[in-house]
């Protein structure tokens, strides 16, 4: 069989789980229908339209995609309300739309694979939306959050960002932080370590029992194996962190670290970090958290969601195995998602 049809068939055959995308802002907004394909003239930077919809979620093969709650700083002020707009609107898309389906758990989403639907996963980019208040963390997973990242880069009540640096008292989680871990231990919710300080990654490694997992990153650029390359994630004045070994920390907990779409060049520069993971810590760990967010800025044949089976392709080509890829297309979250998620 040729590399096309092998792909097709494996594409095909594949539970696909996307770990992160904002179009809940755009649905909440009332710019986008998810059952309509989006029609987007010219280059609109840091715009979610065009990259997502329910067509192009079917033609890429998607299986499941996490659909993030996220509040800007200029909706801090009422960070509650717009978070409730956007469940809101992930929920009148999924009335809408006999093809789309809330999913919760790992059984859900191998049910939609089976049915032919595309499921949505909720969680949360940063806990704004609670406030000081933990008890809301129940009502969000009673709504449908089984995912969630305490902080989007600024500094919270729950952690450190990526903003501030993580050292001094600006740095990691604070004591309501560390409940929060404990509670979504609890609950059923994964942990996502996305955007959070070095310092409070390293005591979410300490306090989770749970796997953990990065939902959307540039993994050359976060875990360099070069102590002076640029970095973004997790930032760090101290020199003497060694990324690499927290790379492999986070996996060790029998976690997944999910590479970005967004802003690579090409496709090429996907699966070059697809492949610096797997070589780093080996393909059980390797996922996608595409996080397509600026059409002017998207990888060169990965032009949004419907591309994926190219992806599967492409790795083919790289030489990644066929156990290996139906692992990195959404096996490897799927086993997280089957221990943490009930």
């Amino acid at each position: 069989m040729d590399t096309t049809g092998r792909a097709r068939n494996l594409h095909r055959d594949a539970i696909v789980i996307d770990a992160h995308s904002d179009i809940l802002m755009a649905v909440a907004d009332e710019r986008v229908k998810l059952g309509e394909r989006t029609r987007v003239d010219g280059f609109h930077t840091r715009d979610v339209r065009g990259h997502y919809d329910l067509p192009r979620w079917k033609e890429g093969g998607v299986t499941a995609q996490v659909c993030a709650i996220f509040v800007r700083h200029t909706e801090i002020h009422y960070a509650l309300t717009r978070a409730i707009d956007m469940v809101a609107g992930a929920y009148h898309e999924i009335a809408e739309n006999e093809e789309l389906v809330l999913v919760k758990n790992a059984g859900e989403i191998l049910r939609a694979k089976q049915e032919g639907k595309v499921g949505i996963m909720l969680s949360f980019e940063g806990v704004d939306p609670l406030g000081y208040n933990l008890k809301l963390l129940p009502v969000f997973y009673q709504l449908g959050v089984r995912m969630a990242s305490l902080t989007h880069a600024r500094r919270n009540y729950f952690s450190g960002g990526v903003m501030r640096g993580d050292i001094g008292e600006d740095g990691g989680l604070t004591p309501i932080g560390m409940d929060a871990i404990r509670m979504m231990n609890d609950l059923g919710v994964v942990v996502d370590i996305r955007h959070m300080d070095a310092r409070a990654v390293r005591q979410v490694l300490e306090i989770s029992t749970q796997p953990v997992i990065v939902s959307h990153v540039n993994a050359i650029e976060a875990f360099p194996r070069n102590a002076n390359d640029k970095t973004h994630f997790p930032y760090s004045k101290d020199s003497g962190i060694d990324r690499r070994q927290m790379l492999r920390d986070i996996c060790a907990t029998d976690g997944v670290i999910c590479t970005i779409f967004w802003r690579q060049t090409s496709i090429d520069g996907i699966i070059d970090n697809l492949e610096y993971v797997a070589e780093e810590v080996g393909p059980r760990y390797v996922g996608l958290g595409s996080d397509f967010y600026g059409l002017d800025m998207v990888a060169d044949g990965m032009e949004d969601i419907s591309r994926l089976p190219v992806l599967t392709e492409r790795m083919i080509e790289r030489g990644f195995s066929d156990q290996d890829i139906l692992g990195i297309l959404g096996g490897n979250l799927m086993r997280v998602f089957d221990k943490v998620l009930t």
